[in-house]
């Protein structure tokens, strides 16, 4: 079975949901394997970062997150105040219902806001703190959206005016995939990363360390384009472009690596750096209980050797032989492979995109692109990456503003899938009907994600543990 992992969720369009994952708030002191970068090296090395959605009025923002159970889709009209919504809300048609939580279920709630012509809903905490609320067995006919108290009462100074749900302009500080800034405006990724994109809903870390603190080049995407032969099916031609809405300030670009200088350094097996933030403990393959961890701020980095194609493929032929299967020729001439038949490091969830650095006479080399594996840092495997090289005279050309093999995302404008704020029901405060508990922040056992400061962040290990990990996506 080649089952693959997207290992993105990138715009709001996407992946699977996922009920009873945790994430962890522990993480390992490393990247599988190596050491967290000093803050003086690989400027070059950027974080693709999910916006936050939240709620804006009159240049205010609030943070609020999208119920399980409702269409996941932006919106925006005037704001009217719909008390607890016992009843059908009167005077909401077309408009947004602000609504009190407590007594009646959400469902209900959401229901008398829609019946009365309400297009939207934002229901706001009734006691200190957040909270991640479901519809329980029903679907709501509107997307709605939770708050906490105090964004509530604020929110009840703004009815009767325009309010919208959307993007909102406060700097993530966690990642899911990396790239590499490669001079002008451009970045290289992996193509896995942003296929199911929208522009808008990315934000991009250039050349920071600690991604809390380092936000002098956080920079919109102007354009995505990802390369013509990529196939959603086929983790081959995994690599894309992105264009950034302003060059960074102070940022060194990382050179792309030859045919010649890869080659080389394949014949030699040299010592190569993998870079990235993503999950820091190994992967086994053959378990479906394998924990996944919360990621840092912090780039980390880890020395490991460049194989041959042919080394690597023999190793993937060999572990899928071992389960039973006959897959070959996983490895093609697009990709390099780098890693130690140890085991004992390598790249991970959340890695991907990252780059593949051979520094040689002074110089950083971009190699490759983090792209996938077979479970993380398991002996006798290795890492896979987009071999840069192959796509350098395409790359070139596009950055001149000649036409490569490269083609224009397709934007996503609207959210089609339900969101999954929580991995378990939350039911409204002194509800004594429905028998769900109060869980204010802090006392709700499925909140660790928020670690993560996004509530795109929980989807992206959406659907890692659903099925027996296999070839997987970075």
């Amino acid at each position: 079975m080649k089952a693959k992992f997207i290992h993105q969720l990138v715009a709001l369009c996407f992946l699977g949901l996922f009920n009873p994952m945790v994430l962890n708030a522990e993480v390992q002191p490393r990247i599988i394997g190596g050491v967290e970068s000093s803050e003086s090296n690989w400027s070059y090395a950027s974080a693709l970062m999910h916006r936050y959605l939240g709620v804006s009025v009159n240049g205010d923002e609030f943070e609020a997150y999208f119920m399980t159970g409702v269409p996941a889709q932006l919106f925006n009209g005037t704001l009217v105040n719909c008390d607890k919504a016992f009843t059908e809300c009167d005077g909401v048609e077309e408009r947004i219902c602000l609504i009190a939580r407590g007594i009646s279920t959400f469902a209900e709630k959401t229901r008398n806001c829609a019946l009365g012509g309400g297009i939207g809903a934002i229901i706001y905490n009734n006691v200190e703190g957040e909270y991640f609320g479901t519809m329980g067995h029903e679907v709501s006919s509107i997307p709605v959206v939770s708050t906490d108290r105090a964004s509530g009462l604020a929110l009840l100074n703004y009815l009767d005016r325009d309010v919208s749900f959307g993007y909102v302009d406060i700097a993530p500080s966690s990642s899911f995939c990396g790239a590499s800034y490669i001079g002008g405006k451009w970045l290289v990724t992996a193509a896995h990363c942003v296929v199911n994109s929208d522009e808008d809903a990315i934000i991009v870390n250039v050349g920071g360390h600690d991604l809390e603190k380092d936000t002098e080049n956080v920079i919109s995407v102007s354009r995505i384009l990802i390369h013509e032969d990529y196939d959603t099916n086929n983790v081959e031609y995994d690599i894309a472009l992105i264009e950034l809405s302003k060059e960074p300030i102070g940022v060194d670009k990382v050179e792309l690596a030859t045919n010649e200088i890869l080659n080389d350094a394949i014949a030699e097996f040299s010592t190569v750096i993998e870079l990235g933030r993503g999950q820091q403990s190994p992967v086994d393959p053959n378990r479906k209980d394998t924990p996944i961890r919360s990621t840092p701020s912090e780039l980390f980095e880890v020395e490991v050797n460049l194989i041959t194609n042919e080394q690597c493929d023999a190793a993937v032929t060999q572990y899928y032989a071992s389960i039973g299967s006959s897959q070959t020729g996983l490895v093609t001439k697009d990709m390099v492979c780098a890693g130690t038949s140890e085991g004992t490091t390598g790249t991970c969830f959340g890695d991907s995109g990252g780059p593949l650095i051979l520094q040689q006479n002074g110089k950083d080399y971009l190699l490759g692109t983090t792209s996938w594996g077979i479970g993380c840092a398991v002996p006798g495997l290795y890492d896979a990456f987009s071999r840069v090289p192959y796509f350098k005279e395409s790359i070139d050309k596009v950055i001149s503003g000649e036409s490569g093999k490269f083609k224009s995302l397709d934007i996503v404008n609207e959210i089609s899938e339900p969101i999954l704020e929580n991995g378990g029901e939350v039911g409204e405060a002194n509800d004594s009907d429905n028998g769900e508990s109060n869980q204010p922040n802090g006392s709700d056992g499925n909140k660790t994600f928020q670690l993560a400061e996004s509530w795109q962040f929980l989807l992206l290990f959406s659907t890692l543990l659903i099925f027996r990990m296999t070839r997987l996506f970075r």
